[in-house]
């Protein structure tokens, strides 16, 4: 019995988890692109770990260092400016296949299964209340 055929099909869904990793990153560049082309300053859009979630992770590094990890450890979206001050404008939890993807703000929670959706999704977000306002206050800086 050879195990040949298992190995291959896991190594090509790594491959594909980087993919959509990469597919995210470069949605997330293009946004930056955007902020910094609109306001002239050093404005990026990030995902970014919380200390909440920091301090979760180094308590789970006790527990089972070993044990898999489902999901990547950012857990919020952030307006970065000048890459030190970082404003969290929704929660995020990406799996580390890269999706799915959950993004929750103004009390509403999305899962996107693709980089589609996700781009829905995050135009919801920038054209909602609370990032404008949250975007004017660090231009306004």
């Amino acid at each position: 019995m050879s195990f040949l055929e298992s190995i291959k099909a896991g190594i090509g869904k790594a491959n594909q988890a980087d993919a959509n990793i990469n597919q995210v990153k470069n949605l997330f560049t293009r946004i930056s692109e955007e902020l910094e082309s609109l306001s002239n300053k050093n404005i990026t859009f990030s995902t970014a770990i919380s200390s909440t979630a920091r301090i979760k992770k180094v308590a789970d590094s006790f527990d089972d260092p070993l044990k898999p990890k489902e999901f990547l450890d950012s857990d919020q979206l952030c307006i970065i400016k000048d890459s030190k001050s970082f404003t969290p404008v929704a929660k995020w939890r990406q799996n580390i296949n890269g999706f799915p993807c959950m993004v929750a703000f103004d009390g509403a929670e999305f899962i996107c299964q693709n980089i589609e959706e996700l781009t829905e999704v995050l135009n919801m977000l920038l054209s909602s209340t609370n990032f404008g306002k949250t975007l004017k206050k660090i231009m306004d800086e």
